[in-house]
């Protein structure tokens, strides 16, 4: 066709043009196959293009992306089949129709090599070329609609991946959430358990000896072997010996360190609510003074056992640095001192219960 004859065509195309359009290029000197198109295809929804030459048709994609096209094998300038290689190989979506009025098997592989995905023999029937081009049109558009949906469900699954692994995510949040709940209610349970125990053990004991005795055992089932000592409120500020579990003291040594110990130590801790840890030597001499020797390399633990925000014992618990005191039993410690406090307050009552209304002692009933 002229290029006059071009011009009008390509106009008319273009301003049927939208995005739902079907584009379609015929490339053959030969005008039938496109006149013929042209009545058949609706041309609301499709842009018909027509191209005489290789150099029109290069034209014509340099302005417009073909959905279907129809090419001819020989044209005025080359090849077709050329052509439809390099369409095939830029829009491989493109369903390319090859035409030849010389069909040869070795024609005809070159064609399917070059993208073509169907062959017509000229001269051309009207009804079967348009049927042709139809099926050509039903293939582009199902493999359109299938590559859409490829597309929806790649972003669903990327969708989909990414709420799995938020959700893994929470999982192992929650998962970190249950396991630190369940060690949490684990210590609380075994806190109780510790504190149940203990509660039970000394709840009927009414004689002093025999509570701060039953005390000095479960410590030293809980701890293993180690020095213990409980001190008692003797005067105001001074405090005396109740009993102690000697394990590596000789006994001159012991004597000295548990007067030095109550002289120096139990006062300052007496006016303490949380446990006294002390696991070096500098720290040692400036709670114990000189006595600080006989607790060379070792560390000690102190804690105030109190009832009505009042000291009535002092708990000190000490043993060589090479054997320390594990979280386990420091928590202990702080969950009994306050049930002997109680225990300890309860048997100043019964004591005091019973003395003449007039004694006027200045000892906390534990000692003279």
């Amino acid at each position: 066709m002229s290029e006059k004859g071009n011009a009008p065509r390509a106009q008319r195309a273009r301003k049927n043009g939208s995005p739902r359009t079907l584009r379609v290029l015929v490339v053959d000197g030969d005008m039938d196959v496109t006149d013929e198109l042209a009545a058949r295809l609706d041309s609301s929804s499709t842009m018909l293009l027509h191209a005489d030459t290789l150099v029109e048709a290069n034209m014509l994609l340099r302005i417009h992306q073909t959905d279907l096209a129809v090419i001819a094998t020989h044209l005025a300038d080359g090849s077709g089949l050329e052509l439809a290689d390099r369409l095939h190989r830029q829009w491989p979506d493109t369903q390319i129709l090859v035409t030849t009025r010389r069909p040869t098997v070795a024609r005809m592989l070159e064609a399917v090599r070059a993208g073509a995905s169907d062959i017509m023999i000229k001269p051309l029937q009207c009804d079967e070329m348009f049927d042709r081009v139809q099926q050509a049109t039903d293939r582009y558009r199902a493999n359109r609609a299938n590559k859409r949906r490829v597309r929806r469900l790649k972003r669903a699954c990327r969708k989909l991946n990414d709420a799995r692994i938020e959700v893994s995510e929470q999982v192992n949040v929650l998962c970190g959430d249950l396991v630190s709940a369940y060690q949490d209610l684990a210590l609380q349970m075994q806190q109780v358990a510790s504190t149940s125990e203990f509660a039970t053990l000394i709840r009927q004991e009414l004689d002093l000896e025999q509570l701060l005795h039953t005390t000095l055992e479960y410590v030293l089932q809980k701890a293993g072997p180690t020095n213990a000592a409980i001190f008692l409120p003797a005067n105001t500020d001074e405090y005396t010996l109740g009993g102690y579990i000697n394990y590596d003291c000789s006994s001159g040594a012991a004597d000295v360190l548990m007067q030095g110990l109550a002289d120096r130590l139990v006062p300052k801790v007496a006016d303490r609510e949380d446990v006294l840890y002390i696991a070096d030597d500098n720290t040692m001499a400036r709670w114990v003074g000189e006595d600080a020797e006989f607790l060379e390399q070792a560390h000690l633990m102190a804690i105030s056992c109190r009832h009505q925000d009042e000291t009535l014992a002092v708990l000190a618990i000490f043993r060589n640095r090479a054997q320390p005191f594990d979280d386990k039993f420091v928590e202990t410690c702080t969950l009994i001192a306050p049930i002997l406090g109680e225990s300890l307050g309860r048997l100043i009552r019964i004591y005091h219960r019973h003395l003449p209304p007039k004694d006027d002692s200045g000892t906390w009933g534990f000692a003279a």
